[in-house]
């Protein structure tokens, strides 16, 4: 391969990367990076103090503070089409005013002791 080509090529690969919008809708799977990041495996594997919002079994393996944000694009269009079964007489359409959605989280854990926890 000639050595001008290798570059190109790398180029063309970087550029071609598109960005994933696949969401769970509005049901979160996770809270928080590190959960998200781990595709919601936080139910199995605690890492931070927002593991209680899965699993509150989990905080006892964890302790700290824990605060973070979420960005979210969640555009949201629907139609309803309920004339068939005669609940209304038109097309029902609903269009959201905002489209990007902050979501803040937090979570403190303190281990009391081998058994006990406390969380906010």
């Amino acid at each position: 391969m000639p050595r001008n080509l290798k570059p190109l090529i790398w180029v063309a690969l970087l550029l071609s990367i598109q960005p994933a919008h696949a969401i769970n809708g509005y049901f979160a799977i996770a809270y928080g990076a590190k959960m998200t990041g781990m595709a919601g495996a936080a139910i199995a594997f605690p890492e931070d103090t927002l593991t209680g919002t899965v699993n509150p079994a989990g905080m006892s393996q964890v302790e700290g503070l824990d605060i973070g944000a979420r960005f979210l694009y969640l555009p949201r269009d629907a139609e309803f089409d309920c004339r068939g079964i005669g609940a209304c007489d038109e097309l029902v359409r609903d269009d959201s005013q905002r489209d990007y959605w902050i979501v803040p989280n937090f979570g403190w854990n303190k281990r009391l002791n081998d058994k006990s926890t406390k969380a906010h």
